[in-house]
């Protein structure tokens, strides 16, 4: 179980922190009171040219993501030009034998 410690952030529940209640369970009961118990913490997608915002919904006790755009790192641009250069080069390489 995970004990998530939230606050709000434009009308959601941006969660500041989550603690492993497994691992830590020396807690004090106000810290213990001042978040929300919740089963499991789900990873995020590794989407290419966003950042993951994670919050809860604390009537639910579920984790969701937000996606925001953010700059590509310079190895995933790298690796986004060597796609285009291999699309284009099979494209030369198609018209080039027929």
């Amino acid at each position: 179980m995970y004990l998530v410690l939230h606050k709000k952030i434009n009308d959601k529940n941006m969660v500041s922190s989550i603690i492993n209640l497994d691992v830590a369970t020396d807690l004090p009961q106000e810290v213990i009171d001042s978040g929300v118990i919740v089963e499991n913490e789900p990873s995020p997608e590794a989407v290419t040219g966003k950042t993951a915002t994670v919050y809860i919904d604390i009537d639910t006790k579920k984790y969701y993501y937000e996606y925001a755009d953010r700059p590509l790192t310079q190895d995933e641009e790298i690796a986004d030009l060597k796609a285009k250069l291999k699309v284009t080069q099979d494209a030369i390489d198609a018209t080039l034998l027929t």
